[in-house]
């Protein structure tokens, strides 16, 4: 059995170009929900609790959300980072293969970890004011004041 190597880069390419797509897209949606809930949040937090306690929980859930989205909104734009650099690259690795006679490699551009750090910080954050904000209601429920 002969190995395809074209065939295989194809099928690669494609597996890779689908996966950025779907997980854009999650992104996309994870961005909307979060940032509609935190417009929600503040439009309708209208009576403050006497408690302290009760209104530093909400503040730092609704941080831990806008630190949530400002971090989404980073990870979004890495795609379009690594656009930018396959397209550098790949135009530069043209022109020597044309300049060198020789057939052009596959160019292979991998996310920054500066994003990827960004991701997970995106999910910790909403994760916790997710948290927080059950907490909020918990004790907005035992102390109706």
């Amino acid at each position: 059995m002969e190995f395809d190597q074209k065939s295989t880069m194809d099928s690669l390419k494609e597996l890779i170009k689908l996966h950025y797509e779907r997980k854009c897209a999650w992104q996309q949606q994870l961005l909307l929900a979060s940032s509609t809930l935190f417009g929600v949040l503040i439009a309708l937090q209208k009576e403050t609790s006497s408690i302290l306690i009760i209104r530093l929980i909400f503040a730092i859930s609704l941080v831990f959300m806008a630190i949530g989205i400002l971090s989404l909104s980073i990870t979004l734009y890495s795609q379009i980072d690594v656009i930018k650099r396959l397209r550098k690259k790949a135009s530069e690795q043209a022109v020597e293969a044309y300049n060198n006679n020789e057939q052009m490699q596959p160019v292979l551009i991998y996310e920054k970890k500066a994003f990827k750090a960004f991701e997970i910080c995106f999910y910790i954050s909403i994760v916790s004011s997710v948290i927080l904000l059950s907490i909020y209601v918990l004790l907005k429920a035992i102390f109706p004041i």
